[in-house]
């Protein structure tokens, strides 16, 4: 399946706005896309690091624009995508979100730095182990297995 980029993406939710500076040169495709999987409510106040570390103690990271855009949103509340951060000029960490103003559907930047109430949510996917990291724990057990016949033991697999 090809991935979309960023500007057919935003076309495809039909956003009443979206910020200009939300464009693939600030916000580059940063890899494999994950489905959004969950959305992290905390009920308390928190800056951006400790909502991560929440998600990152539960099995979450934060989603990107990318796959926030990708998600079937209902369009009622407000949802943060913590994983793809941009600089502006004046040094300023700004991240994507969508939300709604009375009927408009809207793509927007909040500051990264910003203290979100308990209000707030953020899109979240599960975090998955990495191919290299399986293909090593298969080798491993593979290389593991033996069969024993009679008083002799064979290797199954080398590898």
């Amino acid at each position: 399946m090809k991935t979309k980029k960023l500007s057919q993406l935003i076309k495809d939710m039909k956003l009443d706005y979206c910020n200009s500076d939300i464009t693939e040169e600030n916000f580059p495709e940063q890899g494999k896309r994950e489905k959004v999987s969950k959305i992290f409510k905390f009920d308390k106040n928190m800056i951006s690091e400790e909502a991560i570390a929440e998600m990152d103690k539960e099995g979450y990271r934060p989603a990107t624009i990318y796959e926030l855009l990708e998600w079937d949103w209902d369009g009622k509340d407000w949802i943060f995508a913590l994983g793809s951060v941009w600089q502006d000029r004046s040094g300023d960490r700004r991240v994507p979100y969508l939300s709604r103003g009375g009927s408009l559907r809207e793509l927007h930047l909040c500051w990264f730095g910003y203290g979100w109430s308990g209000l707030c949510r953020f899109a979240a996917v599960r975090k998955s182990e990495t191919p290299d990291s399986l293909i090593s724990g298969v080798s491993g057990l593979l290389n593991s297995l033996e069969i024993k016949i009679g008083e002799k033991k064979y290797k199954l697999i080398e590898i």
